[in-house]
């Protein structure tokens, strides 16, 4: 059932954020509904070519404290899994969900796992073998974020907007602290029930 949730020779091709300034982005965003179990920044680079590409740059994963019993350690193992391998990986831009998505500026949304599985993309088959169950890619102005959950959950527009907000550029690397702390966002509360399908929405920036 799906749920309402209330690193060759290369260089960055945006002023690159602080570790710890990512973290926090990724880490509020996460935190910010109970369905999340990780993000990871997808950051746009140039090679020395001067093709443009995402590679993995940053990313947030929750502890199992965070999460129910049902869902197990086995589970949190295998995201770790996905966590370790995507840190190799990198797209060029319009390959994939990822470098699609950062072309496009759009997001996509694919909740359950016949959405997953059939919509032609590699890496979401790949989440989905780790255990995903709702797949999130956010284009940005400098990249992409990703979020996964064990979870089905349906579309929630509040999250991207809230998404594009935070990473909208490198101009804007001095986030507020009482923002990054402030209370959770009230659309994320809720846990009503909808019947899973695939959901795919793509909006322009």
């Amino acid at each position: 059932m799906e749920k309402t949730a209330s690193f060759g020779s290369s260089s960055p091709l945006l002023v690159q954020q602080t570790s710890s300034l990512l973290q926090d982005r990724l880490k509020y965003l996460v935190e910010s509904c109970l369905g999340w179990v990780y993000a990871i920044f997808w950051q746009t680079f140039k090679d020395t070519y001067n093709n443009l590409y995402l590679s993995f740059g940053d990313c947030y994963f929750r502890g199992l404290e965070n999460f129910q019993q049902s869902q197990g350690m086995s589970s949190l193992n295998t995201v770790s899994e996905l966590i370790i391998a995507s840190a190799s990986q990198s797209f060029v831009l319009g390959e994939d969900i990822v470098g699609g998505t950062f072309g496009t500026g759009w997001f996509v949304w694919l909740a359950g796992d016949s959405a997953l599985q059939m919509n032609g993309s590699q890496r979401a088959k790949e989440v989905s073998l780790h255990g995903i169950r709702t797949l999130v890619c956010v284009g940005t102005s400098w990249g992409v974020v990703e979020f996964g959950s064990l979870e089905v959950w349906k579309e929630d527009w509040d999250l991207v907007q809230l998404t594009k907000s935070l990473f909208r550029s490198e101009s804007d690397a001095a986030i507020e602290e009482s923002h990054l702390h402030q209370g959770q966002p009230s659309a994320q509360q809720g846990n009503t029930h909808v019947v899973e399908y695939l959901c795919v929405y793509n909006w322009l920036e």
